[in-house]
């Protein structure tokens, strides 16, 4: 139901047709490589987040019982190292990697922007699960330090949910 959201607006079109390609490069994958390549192609061209189609590609055929050889992993590593060097030269129209388009406290403080990021993601699980209260924007306090409550918690849920994940 989150996800239901993006449809509505025209924007929020490309996380879905992203997700449409790179399901469709993970089910070419064993069969259709270069139909498999190609998708994974038109994934990160729908979103630059697709990026990491070939670890998800990797992952799930590791998942398999019977995982295909790492050499039919690398035409798609290929094509998203060929997309990040297209999006530094080409395809970086108007400086978009700078998100903010002046400088400030999570331009210059990497770390900050990583511990604010960190107090985000029970939130994100939360709306996962139970799709409440959704809007297109959400605001944000900056954290800092390491001693914030709130940074701890998403540390430690960063660190489950890393574990459950190496268990499974």
């Amino acid at each position: 139901p989150m996800q239901a959201e993006l449809v509505a607006y025209i924007p929020g079109r490309c996380d879905t047709l992203g997700l449409l390609f790179m399901l469709l490069a993970a089910l070419a994958f064993r069969r259709r490589l270069w139909l498999s390549l190609l998708c994974a192609a038109l994934a990160m061209a729908s979103k630059e987040n697709f990026v990491l189609t070939p670890l998800f590609i990797l992952l799930t055929d590791r998942a398999n019982p019977q995982p295909a050889p790492w050499r039919r992993h690398i035409g798609l590593w290929l094509v998203a190292a060929a997309y990040v060097l297209l999006r530094f030269t080409i395809l970086n129209f108007a400086n978009t990697f700078n998100f903010y388009g002046a400088e400030n406290m999570l331009t210059q403080h990497p770390e900050y922007r990583l511990l604010t990021y960190v107090t985000t993601l029970p939130t994100g699980f939360r709306l996962w699960l139970w799709p409440a209260d959704l809007h297109h924007e959400r605001a944000w306090s900056l954290y800092t330090s390491l001693l914030t409550s709130k940074v701890w918690i998403g540390a430690l849920f960063l660190v489950a949910w890393l574990g459950l994940a190496a268990w499974l």
